[in-house]
């Protein structure tokens, strides 16, 4: 005897079939919930994105120092031993 296997040869689709386990394991799951986790090394380049972010907004930069500067080291005027002295002067207050 011949059949007909719905369109095109392809079988019509069944239910889940009873007494199947699968179905009854979905149906007593208990609903997960979606969570995000963020690493401490994603934590810590958040800060420093933050914190670089923070510096350019509030730039202490004098440009007219740095304009004299950048003139002082092109006239070769620019006394590389005087600045050294001024940042550890500078440091000492931090490291005591």
């Amino acid at each position: 005897m011949l059949s007909i296997q719905g369109v095109g040869g392809v079988p019509e689709p069944t239910g889940p079939k009873q007494g199947s386990s699968k179905a009854k394991d979905t149906e007593k799951a208990p609903a997960s919930s979606d969570g995000v986790s963020i690493s401490s090394e994603a934590a810590q380049a958040a800060e420093v994105i933050t914190a670089i972010s923070a510096s350019a907004k509030n730039s202490e930069i004098r440009q007219e120092r740095v304009e004299a500067a950048r003139q002082n080291i092109e006239s070769g005027t620019y006394k590389v031993q005087d600045v050294v002295r001024q940042v550890a002067e500078r440091l000492t207050k931090y490291v005591s």
